[in-house]
């Protein structure tokens, strides 16, 4: 199933020039193959894509293992009722 989906960018001329260097090298494809295109390399390249992107680490390996250990694992005392029945005890919808 394809989403269809309206997208405000800001860099809309630097896609046009990467559309236009395809054609060049005989590759023709519209801007939404494109898009999709990118989002597929990304998806397949994330890590790469992260740290280029943010290479400042946000979680350590110390932070990482801490948020691993304190996991609560134990039983869950209502598992019928939402969290937002839990919290405000009532059904928010």
């Amino acid at each position: 199933m394809n989403a269809v989906s309206n997208v405000k960018m800001t860099k809309k001329r630097i896609l046009e020039e990467l559309q236009a260097r395809l054609l060049l090298f005989q590759q023709r494809m519209t801007q939404q193959e494109l898009l999709d295109k990118i989002v597929e390399y990304t998806q397949h390249h994330f890590d790469d894509f992260l740290q280029e992107q943010f290479p400042e680490k946000k979680l350590t390996a110390e932070k990482v293992q801490r948020i691993k250990s304190s996991v609560y694992t134990g039983e869950i005392d209502f598992p019928d009722l939402s969290d937002d029945e839990l919290l405000y005890g009532e059904n928010s919808q």
